[in-house]
């Protein structure tokens, strides 16, 4: 009895192709920096960015707009260190950024865990210091 054989078929446009890297280590780089310096921003208008984050007692604590202050300072400082270091030194200011947003997010969960802070303040925050730090690991990743 004679073999049937059926010819191969190529199909290249199902051949898997390597997905494209849309987040570099330079893009997350830019990313971080711009999202530090949105929150370095705050230090201008802190009663406004408390309220932005869900804080609507930020009129009426007179100590809330230096707690902002704080954050926006550190942010700028970081923003600012992540761009002018030097490239040796730029891995450690990244470093020390994944630390302190690491934190910042626990302090959220702690916040709004424990009921002190309102929940939807709490998820803004810890949002935000999540989104930092993912945007730090990345950034720090090998190029």
């Amino acid at each position: 009895m004679p073999s049937l054989s059926l010819p191969s078929l190529s199909l290249p446009s199902l051949r898997r192709r390597p997905a494209p890297r849309l987040l570099t280590p330079d893009v997350a780089l830019a990313a971080l920096v711009g999202l530090r310096g949105a929150v370095a921003l705050g230090w201008f208008a802190p009663i406004r960015t408390a309220g932005a984050f869900g804080l609507r007692s930020a009129a009426t604590e007179p100590s809330l707009p230096y707690f902002f202050r704080l954050f926006a300072a550190r942010d700028g400082a970081l923003a600012l260190l992540s761009v002018l270091a030097p490239k040796d030194f730029r891995q450690t200011v990244l470093t020390v950024g994944i630390v302190v947003d690491g934190s910042d997010a626990i302090a959220a969960l702690i916040a709004g865990g424990s009921r002190r802070t309102p929940v939807l303040p709490a998820l803004l925050a810890g949002g935000t210091a999540g989104a930092a730090l993912a945007l730090g690991v990345r950034a720090a990743s090998p190029r």
